[in-house]
């Protein structure tokens, strides 16, 4: 058995476990190894018949609690928009996508703090064969006024096989906040942001809040709101997969 300091003996065995994950598919490889955290290959995905979603959110490369980050997002006084986003992206993955009742496949861009490229963030959709991909950050003014939920879609996005596209994903998860949130409204707007115009799949970028308004940081930084958008997320997808069947 490795020690735990035995940093070596660790990676040997992560080693063979990728090797095995790789070549053998069974029940199993639906939940596991296609994990990027064990390094899962495309072996695996070839077996999912779940819908394949990807999920990630703005910020990274520092611990939490710091103030400096390569990309801490927006701010204001103690608050950063990689620990909302973080937090929202959590409470989805843990509570609902990754629920015994869910069959959703989802996959997180970084499971820490760790700082992830606009480029790597857009390709991995294609990596793992996913059918839709959401990344979700929050908003900010100079002025304080600005407030409310905005969606961002970029138009030349391949569709899927039955016909959903980065509008339609961008629209019903616009309407759907919003309402859940009591926020206004902002639509789905068309925007060359980088994740969403160099994605395989419908994609888009959520805008959940203005942190620079104070009635939407109440929101977005308060656990009950964080709840109900994180669920909100989660059974925007189930409905846009279940209009939209992958047939896999």
């Amino acid at each position: 058995m490795c020690n735990e300091k035995d940093t070596n003996c660790i990676a040997e065995i992560l080693s063979v476990i990728l090797v095995l994950q790789q070549n053998v598919c069974g029940d199993s490889c639906l939940d596991s190894c296609d994990r990027p955290m064990l390094g899962g290959g495309p072996t695996c995905l070839a077996c999912n018949t779940r819908p394949v979603m990807i999920y990630t959110c703005g910020g990274g490369n520092t611990p939490l609690a710091m103030p400096i980050s390569k990309d801490p997002g927006a701010t204001n006084g103690k608050y950063y928009e990689k620990n909302i986003n973080f937090a929202i992206l959590k409470l989805s993955v843990d509570k609902y996508f990754n629920s015994n009742s869910s069959d959703i496949k989802v996959y997180m861009t970084r499971y820490d703090d760790t700082f992830i490229t606009l480029a790597d963030r857009a390709a991995f959709a294609s990596k793992v064969g996913a059918d839709m991909f959401i990344s979700l950050h929050m908003n900010s003014s100079t002025s304080s006024s600005p407030t409310g939920t905005e969606v961002y879609y970029y138009s030349n996005n391949k569709a899927t096989m039955s016909g959903m596209n980065s509008k339609t994903l961008a629209t019903v998860l616009c309407n759907n906040l919003s309402k859940v949130m009591g926020t206004q409204n902002r639509g789905a707007k068309s925007n060359a942001y980088y994740v969403v115009k160099n994605n395989t799949v419908p994609a888009v970028l959520i805008e959940l809040g203005f942190m620079s308004n104070s009635t939407d940081l109440s929101k977005i930084t308060n656990s009950t709101y964080q709840l109900k958008a994180a669920k909100c997320i989660y059974d925007s997808v189930v409905q846009l997969f279940n209009q939209y069947p992958t047939n896999r």
